[in-house]
């Protein structure tokens, strides 16, 4: 299974299709919050693949959990947007809610900043932000990728051609 993850989309199109592209095929995507109406509209547009999605500190919606736990290919899959547990400071609140959940996959976003690490058994992924990057990072998504037991997370740099006022 190859799922998209995206965050921090921040309503800004031309990234956000840039970064649809980037991924190219996958199964499903995994929004992580702030403007989670980009995750309706990648949905409207992507029709035969899911968008499942979870809220941010800037999404004013009660129709969407603030964290969700998926089960893909028998890896349990925490997703959050992250301000809930400080993830712009360190990593141990998030640690501890994934250890909570028993996930094998801990996904966030707020921090704008994309990261991949593992920390004992857990593999934490920030994709950054598709239309919003800070600290010098560049406009990015991730590919997660479940495959025969395995797991590959891969950081993906969206281009940087797409105007910002959009």
């Amino acid at each position: 299974m190859r799922i998209g993850i995206i965050s921090d989309t921040h309503r800004l199109w031309g990234r956000i299709e840039e970064a649809l592209r980037t991924m190219g095929k996958v199964d499903m995507i995994l929004h992580l919050g702030d403007n989670v109406s980009d995750a309706e509209d990648i949905r409207n547009i992507l029709r035969d693949i899911p968008v499942v999605a979870v809220k941010g500190n800037c999404d004013s919606t009660d129709n969407l959990p603030e964290e969700r736990t998926l089960l893909l290919e028998g890896r349990k899959i925490f997703m959050t947007h992250g301000h809930r547990y400080n993830v712009k400071y360190d990593f141990s609140d998030i640690y501890k809610r994934a250890k909570e959940v028993e996930a094998d996959i801990a996904l966030f976003g707020h921090s704008h900043l994309p990261i991949i690490l593992r920390k004992s058994d857990i593999i934490f992924i920030n994709p950054g932000s598709t239309s919003m990057p800070k600290h010098g990072s560049s406009p990015s998504c991730a590919i997660l990728t479940i495959e025969d037991n395995r797991i590959d997370a891969r950081l993906l740099t969206v281009s940087k051609s797409i105007a910002m006022a959009e």
